[in-house]
């Protein structure tokens, strides 16, 4: 049986409660106990509790006020850990747990308002590039909760979102002449693996990550090509493995030039050369392409520092592993290749991708446009 009574707040207010058992659950049969207090009047108490009851009698979920955010953020990871690799979701948890628990994490997800969501998103915008990803993630927590029957509605949905600062191009690419320059010091250093995976990254455009992964079965040194199929990746625990690809698109063949194969082709030789004197397990097609002391593929920190070791000791200009990437679509561009095969041979998902990346390669399409049309007409 219910109880009502009127008690006395900390502020010395009086206010109406009412406690005790409200109804049986018709769908599991227990019986419903709940305490609701902070009422003005009486009849404001006896509403609620009649409200209450009709709820439970309906079988409606009650589950709804006695969720946190944090606590269905943490069962929609649960979810979500198995639809993404597994870098991706140490990254997305690490941006609930740094970003959004903090705000919001510990209020009853049915109680947080739009004003809430809105006013953290602003906050985010003045501290952070990355604020629209923390809201994108955000929602979704949101959208599990509603797809659950926690919430009705998704309050990120209404957030207006603050104006993003554009990102700046990464202009710092390589000329023809200063890869020539490159690869001139490069060949003084006589390191044959270093001259094979710099090769590579340059003529190739391929990631570091993907190089990195590569084994001796993906390279068809007959054929001229290279299967990208897998990527060093970090698991949960920030381990380094070979992985899955950055996405679908990632997964392509690549055509290599004649020198690049005859570069291959001879580090794949004095490399099973060093493996019998080491005494190293012979891995025939498995074995990886770049491989350190323990017969195991490196860690990209490890081509960072070669790179940044050559740069220092022959004072080159300045260029980091992924640049090398924006250095291959440029002069691919000025070689004469179009816009969608560069967009393919560096396994971006959609054109849209590689026009955003390279933006200097789209104003120079559409300059070349122009001057065609020109050309063309002939006035």
């Amino acid at each position: 049986m219910v109880k009502f009574e009127r008690y006395t707040k900390k502020d010395g207010t009086k206010a109406w409660l009412f406690k005790g058992y409200i109804a049986t659950d018709p769908f599991t049969g227990k019986k419903k106990h709940a305490t609701r207090q902070g009422f003005r009047t009486k009849p404001e108490a006896n509403n609620a509790y009649l409200k209450l009851q009709r709820q439970i009698l309906k079988g409606e979920n009650l589950n709804r006020t006695q969720k946190s955010f944090e606590e269905i953020g943490n069962m929609w990871l649960e979810q979500y850990v198995n639809t993404v690799r597994e870098s991706t979701y140490r990254k997305t948890k690490e941006i609930l747990e740094v970003h959004v628990y903090p705000v919001v994490g510990k209020k009853r997800i049915n109680a947080i308002s739009l004003t809430m969501c809105q006013t953290m998103v602003n906050n985010w915008a003045k501290k952070y590039v990355k604020f629209s990803t923390y809201a994108s993630y955000t929602s979704k927590v949101f959208k599990f909760a509603m797809k659950h029957d926690f919430i009705d509605k998704n309050p990120m949905e209404l957030v207006t979102m603050p104006r993003k600062e554009r990102k700046k191009e990464d202009k710092n690419f390589y000329t023809v002449e200063d890869l020539k320059v490159f690869f001139e010091c490069l060949e003084k250093e006589n390191d044959l693996k270093k001259h094979a995976f710099f090769r590579l990254l340059a003529f190739t455009g391929m990631r570091r990550q993907e190089i990195l992964a590569l084994t001796w079965k993906d390279i068809n040194l007959e054929d001229y090509m290279v299967s990208v199929n897998k990527g060093l990746t970090e698991d949960i625990d920030r381990n380094v493995i070979v992985g899955l690809t950055k996405n679908q698109s990632s997964n392509r063949l690549i055509g290599i030039d004649e020198t690049t194969r005859d570069i291959l082709s001879e580090w794949k030789d004095l490399q099973h050369q060093e493996n019998v004197i080491a005494n190293r397990v012979l891995k025939d097609h498995i074995q990886f392409v770049f491989n350190n002391k323990d017969n195991s593929h490196y860690h990209t920190g490890s081509a960072s520092r070669w790179l940044k070791e050559l740069v220092q000791k022959y004072d080159l200009k300045p260029i980091t592993l992924h640049q090398f990437r924006h250095t291959h679509a440029s002069l691919l561009y000025e070689s004469g290749m179009d816009i969608k095969n560069i967009q393919n041979r560096l396994g971006h998902s959609t054109i849209v991708t590689t026009l955003n990346t390279y933006t200097h390669l789209n104003k120079k399409a559409s300059n070349d446009v122009g001057v065609s049309f020109k050309n063309y007409v002939g006035f």
